[in-house]
């Protein structure tokens, strides 16, 4: 009785590969862009915040929509939905363990002033167009002696327009009518604030902080701020528009 040996065909023998492997395979096989990992789709490092991945996400998914390439936009889509996903299951995973950084935002998590302006740089054209329009008008303010408020008046316009450009293309409005609605009367809110708070704080540096010094230590008014009020108020209000408009949203 002789015992008969059958050798199983290659193709059909079962390789066991450690949990570690398998786990990489599959993040390989579920990541975006032919094997590149979410991050590496977007053009992020490792160690971007939330701000720093939604402002990249939002750029390149507009920069693909006007191209018309629409596997790009998937691909910038599922990179993002993996991020997001990711952080909210590590968040999951290690709730109660360890304690996450103050600058890491969640929904469930609300910074404690929410409404403070944010830094979002403008790309070089925006920088140089808005360059242009409050240089002109600053120029405008500084050297005429009848331009009264206008060039202010104008500034502040302008600002209300960048703005709403600017914040428009960073958070898009949602297609649900009420969100809608909502989400477009925050944003007007948040341009009023930023736009006129530069005035504010140009008024309070320029009228009262000299009036309350003079008050406070029994002294006169500083001659300059009411010799050249008007171009103090112009100038500065200018100067912090052009900044908010192009660094801050």
């Amino acid at each position: 009785s002789s015992s008969r040996v059958t050798a199983r065909p290659a193709s059909s023998r079962r390789v066991a590969l450690p949990r570690r492997a398998r786990a990489a395979a599959c993040s390989a096989a579920a990541a975006p862009g032919g094997g590149q990992t979410p991050r590496e789709a977007l053009g992020l490092s490792n160690d971007a915040d939330f701000d720093t991945v939604k402002r990249v996400y939002n750029m390149s998914k507009r920069a693909a929509e006007r191209a018309g390439d629409s596997a790009k936009v998937k691909v910038i889509q599922e990179a993002y939905d993996t991020i997001m996903m990711g952080g909210l299951s590590s968040r999951v995973a290690n709730y109660g363990k360890k304690e996450d950084p103050p600058e890491v935002l969640y929904a469930d998590k609300t910074p404690l002033f929410p409404w403070r302006p944010r830094v979002e740089v403008e790309t070089t054209n925006n920088i140089v167009t808005n360059t242009g329009i409050f240089g002109i008008l600053a120029a405008w303010a500084l050297t005429s002696a009848v331009a009264d408020f206008n060039p202010l008046v104008f500034g502040t316009v302008a600002s209300l327009f960048r703005l709403m450009q600017k914040l428009s293309a960073f958070s898009p409005s949602p297609k649900d009518q009420e969100k809608k609605k909502i989400a477009d009367r925050m944003r007007l809110f948040r341009v009023l604030a930023l736009t006129f708070g530069c005035v504010a704080i140009t008024c309070v540096a320029v009228v009262a902080l000299p009036d309350f010094w003079a008050k406070a230590t029994g002294s006169a008014i500083p001659i300059f701020t009411l010799q050249y009020r008007e171009p103090l108020i112009n100038g500065i209000s200018l100067a912090l528009m052009w900044s908010t408009v192009n660094f801050l949203r």
